[in-house]
């Protein structure tokens, strides 16, 4: 597995948004502003690293995008090492951390949040390619071309053109 700067920055923003998800459910832990402070800086750097990553890949055509077990395993460690340090910061063990609620539901939470992330690029980049086809000059009709197109039936045409047209445009009497 190469990390890539793509998924770096995909699974920077998918692991704080896997994080909110895990705190949210109820019963599974209180999020106290001395250990979470730093979310609101970590949130302000992640989402336009993680736009402008969402960007390359789409001018890359999807080429890039990450596997599912790719991104869901790297959000899964960097959110253990997260509850690890917060915990470590608050004086507490680290082994405490299996017992807490917060990390299973975290876990789920990662690989949720990593599928629908790779679900959405996925989607974009689908969209694009439509957008693109759409937009192309030769294609701007295509539809329309292809419902009004005739074929003829019948001995074939040459497949040099005449150098000498044998009838010229109309022209307005005077």
């Amino acid at each position: 597995m190469r990390p890539r700067l793509t998924t770096l920055a995909l699974v920077g923003l998918g692991t704080l948004v896997g994080h909110a998800m895990a705190y949210a459910v109820p019963g599974a832990g209180a999020a106290t502003d001395a250990t979470h402070g730093y979310l609101r800086i970590a949130t302000l750097l992640a989402i336009p690293v993680a736009l402008v990553a969402t960007v390359v890949l789409l001018r890359r055509d999807g080429e890039g995008i990450p596997r599912l077990v790719e991104l869901a395993g790297c959000q899964i460690v960097v959110y253990v090492l997260q509850e690890t340090a917060e915990r470590s910061a608050m004086g507490m063990s680290p082994g405490s951390l299996l017992a807490d609620p917060v990390l299973w539901w975290g876990l789920l939470a990662q690989v949720t949040v990593a599928a629908l992330a790779r679900m959405s690029i996925r989607i974009s980049v689908r969209l694009a390619r439509f957008l693109r086809r759409l937009l192309r000059p030769a294609g701007r009709l295509g539809v329309v071309g292809a419902l009004t197109r005739v074929e003829r039936t019948g001995r074939p045409r040459r497949c040099m053109p005449d150098p000498f047209r044998t009838r010229a445009p109309p022209v307005p009497v005077v």
